[in-house]
């Protein structure tokens, strides 16, 4: 039996194949890899930021000179250092809330309010303190990477010896300070309790809440790669994906790059999908790990649900632009479950970060995104649903990238299996916001224009002809 073809090969067979690559979004490991990989002596600029963060340079060189504390080591306690105490905020004490930084950028320069407030500071002296005596005992002989490990986890509020904490190996905890982790993490773990309600005051169930959080949090700290692994792997989400062929289910998880000619880049994050627990900080304002965070769950622990990032080199700091993306089925029109749904794309808005919007040339952004999305589509072989409004740009796009796709104007109801995040949040789905999403609902009626991949667009140039009516017949665009 000839091996069955995995994404490299469907790239390569594709008629947009040649504009899909492989490229990672986040500097991170590669699974069942360290973060960091060790050697030689520390180096003295290392040593040196070490010293500034602890407020203690003679010490910090005076461990390093013990030949003692490796390099992956060192270098993880810096990253450490960086988030816990000099970005670090007290979410135990200032709960959740939008009085927290709006871009990533606002927590790497620590000078927003939550990061100067006097509680928070308390909080990273005492980091520091927890910091320098570890650093001294691993000096002494003590496992360093266990050191580390111990340390993150008390961090984020973690008992070491809970089940979660037990998971935790200092790969996965190096990755997850590589990604920025430690307060997103930090943020899900102490203010759950601000994730007991909708934006609409709707109640979500506690135990359901915290369940999915620690989840998320072990799965992360687990091993590079752990998080993904998850992700598409717990029971939820395989029935989420159900009715996919084994390589329509590689092509989703993959973390899909293109580059274009303008030179932006989109992407699906990385492999390790590790920026999702930014991804919502990029424009809006909208949710994130610190406020209103009960709406980013659907998107950590959901397998349907990813995001496509732009990465510009313009603002080489972190990607600017994001647009939340998902796989979903379709539903009847009498608001019924299909018993053999057809597969769909769904892209929503593209948003900007605030920060880079002030240095960047968004004129290419929305065709970046829809182009890739077409490209996507052309790969897994299934029609992608936007915005009505762009019809006409979508139908230029359509014919610049060649792949013999069309744009269809029409009007579904989609079905959405339940949610492994105990809640669904969708400005475009529903009217709702956010909801709790334990079991199959179906969505209203939506109005939007499809793109449909060559290989597809005879059956739905027949159902217009013939005036199929579930889904709903699409029409053509001009």
């Amino acid at each position: 039996m000839a091996p069955q073809a995995g994404p490299a090969m469907v790239l390569q067979q594709s008629p947009a194949g040649a504009l899909l690559q492989n490229m990672p979004g986040s500097p991170v490991a590669p699974f069942g890899a360290t973060a960091v990989v060790p050697s030689g002596a520390p180096p003295p600029a290392a040593v040196q930021r070490l010293g500034e963060i602890l407020g203690d340079t003679a010490m910090v060189e005076r461990c390093a000179a013990s030949g003692l504390v490796p390099v992956h080591v060192l270098n993880a306690l810096t990253a450490l250092g960086e988030q816990a105490v000099r970005m670090g905020i007290d979410y135990a004490r200032l709960g959740l809330g939008w009085n927290h930084p709006m871009t990533r950028m606002q927590y790497r320069l620590a000078a927003h309010g939550s990061i100067l407030a006097p509680v928070s500071r308390q909080r990273a002296a005492q980091s520091q303190a927890q910091m320098k005596e570890a650093l001294v005992k691993i000096a002494n002989g003590d496992d360093g990477e266990d050191a580390v490990r111990k340390l993150f986890l008390r961090e984020i509020g973690v008992d070491p010896n809970s089940p979660s904490g037990l998971q935790a190996t200092f790969q996965g905890v190096a990755a997850a300070l590589e990604a920025e982790l430690l307060l997103p993490l930090r943020a899900l773990k102490e203010g759950e309790s601000f994730m007991h309600k909708t934006h609409c005051g709707s109640p979500l169930p506690p135990e359901k809440i915290a369940e999915v959080v620690q989840a998320i949090v072990a799965a992360v700290l687990s091993r590079p790669g752990g998080f993904p692994a998850w992700r598409y792997g717990n029971p939820v989400g395989l029935r989420q994906l159900e009715g996919l062929t084994e390589r329509q289910i590689a092509m989703w998880r993959e973390a899909t790059s293109v580059n274009h000619q303008c030179g932006l880049r989109t992407h699906e994050d990385s492999a390790s999908e590790l920026g999702l627990f930014w991804a919502t900080k990029i424009g809006g304002p909208s949710h994130g790990f610190d406020f209103e965070a009960q709406c980013l769950l659907p998107l950590l622990a959901n397998a349907r649900h990813k995001v496509i990032l732009i990465s510009d080199p313009v603002y080489p700091e972190h990607p600017c632009g994001r647009a939340h993306w998902r796989f979903l089925w379709a539903g009847n029109m009498d608001g019924s479950t299909n018993s053999s749904p057809e597969p769909r794309l769904w892209l929503e808005a593209v948003n900007l970060d605030f920060d880079a919007a002030r240095v960047v040339d968004t004129t290419n952004y929305v065709a970046a995104v829809l182009a890739h999305v077409m490209c996507k589509s052309e790969a897994m072989e299934v029609p992608v649903l936007i915005d009505s409004k762009l019809t006409d740009f979508a139908n230029q796009i359509g014919h610049s990238l060649g792949a013999g796709g069309r744009v269809f104007r029409t009007t579904e109801r989609l079905e959405l299996r339940p949610s492994n995040g105990v809640c669904e949040a969708s400005d475009y789905l529903s009217q709702k916001h956010d909801w709790l999403q334990l079991h199959v609902e179906v969505t209203m009626p939506l109005p939007r224009s499809m793109y449909v991949p060559s290989m597809l667009t005879e059956v739905f140039q027949g159902r217009v002809q013939g005036g199929v009516s579930s889904p709903k017949a699409p029409s053509p665009a001009p």
